[in-house]
């Protein structure tokens, strides 16, 4: 499953917590380390927000041809304060962390997105069958039991545009084991897995991409440090053409990848792998895409995210679009 790893809090970072992501990152083999040399950082490092999964894929397919050092994630990995504070080279976050570490930081520790593997969320609300749902507006009009975080921006939006929700309103707490269990439960999820859970469970679903109401943010981002990307722009440069070109051979044939990544995250079975794989192709090929490269991003799609969220009021201030990403 995916990640939304989504925190409102200050992005300072105390000594105490760069001693702790210091000490955390080379005990899990992330850092290198000689008996005769310091510890050092490897050129290339990479950290997700969640396990090796298909969301994943083309930065496991760059693998094979270059030198890029993964750790995976899990849940609650500060991939976006790694980056921040040098652990990590590079981090995978999603759109709105950007934009909230911009508004609580400013210049200091800033980062800038320059790869979106996800031009559309994969965010998606779950519906069984049954109800016969036909757009996210029914989840909000009609009874029952509907499973979200209720703190995080997408439902903030949600809310705003269709009015508070006339089902209860329970926290999401993973998996999919509540909505198997009771006819009337909705929830959130992600279109790469939970719907492939509940159809291997062999119930019937319906599923709605939360971007088709309007929230657009760009998912599975890749950040670097701006002051990294100004010294180094052109090792950076190649990074970006280098997981460019892991996404389009693992878009042209995800087999050999999910293999890789099966061996990593034996949770996944080579099925599901194939499914998510499948699943996840019209969120990373859009027509936007068609005219621009693989990860590319607009100022158009920043500046409207940008605007969602002061208009939520969970950014304090506006940013300029173009300060917060490259292509490259």
């Amino acid at each position: 499953m995916i990640e939304y790893f989504y925190c409102v809090q200050s992005w300072r970072i105390s000594t105490k917590t760069l001693v702790f992501l210091i000490c955390w990152s080379c005990s899990t083999g992330f850092c290198k380390t000689s008996s005769s040399e310091k510890k050092s950082l490897p050129s290339r490092s990479l950290v997700l927000n969640w396990k090796a999964e298909p969301q994943f894929g083309g930065f496991y397919a760059a693998q094979f041809k270059n030198p890029i050092q993964i750790k995976e994630g899990g849940s609650g990995t500060p991939t976006l304060i790694m980056v921040q504070s040098g652990v990590a080279d590079y981090g995978v976050v999603s759109g709105e962390e950007v934009l909230l570490s911009r508004d609580r930081s400013g210049e200091k520790n800033s980062v800038v997105a320059i790869f979106a593997a996800y031009q559309e969320s994969p965010l998606v609300l779950i519906s069984h069958e049954k109800r016969n749902f036909k757009s996210i507006e029914d989840f909000f009009k009609q009874d029952g039991i509907l499973a979200v975080q209720s703190g995080l921006a997408f439902f903030q939006f949600l809310k705003k545009k269709y009015g508070a929700p006339k089902a209860k309103v329970v926290p999401y707490s993973g998996g999919v084991q509540f909505f198997l269990a009771n006819p009337e439960y909705s929830q959130q999820g992600f279109l790469t897995s939970e719907p492939l859970l509940i159809e291997k469970a062999g119930k019937k679903s319906k599923v709605f991409l939360v971007a088709e109401a309007g929230f657009r943010p760009y998912n599975t981002v890749v950040i670097v440090r701006e002051s990294f990307l100004r010294s180094n722009r052109e090792e950076v440069a190649q990074f970006v053409q280098d997981i460019r070109a892991g996404w389009a051979a693992y878009l042209k044939d995800p087999h050999p990848t999910n293999a890789k990544m099966g061996r990593l995250n034996p949770a996944m079975d080579a099925e599901t792998f194939e499914k998510s794989a499948k699943a996840q192709v019209p969120l990373i090929r859009t027509t936007e895409t068609q005219t621009q490269e693989l990860g590319s991003m607009t100022s158009k799609r920043w500046k409207e995210l940008i605007q969602t969220l002061l208009d939520l009021e969970i950014l304090k201030k506006p940013i300029a679009p173009e300060s917060v990403f490259e292509n490259l």
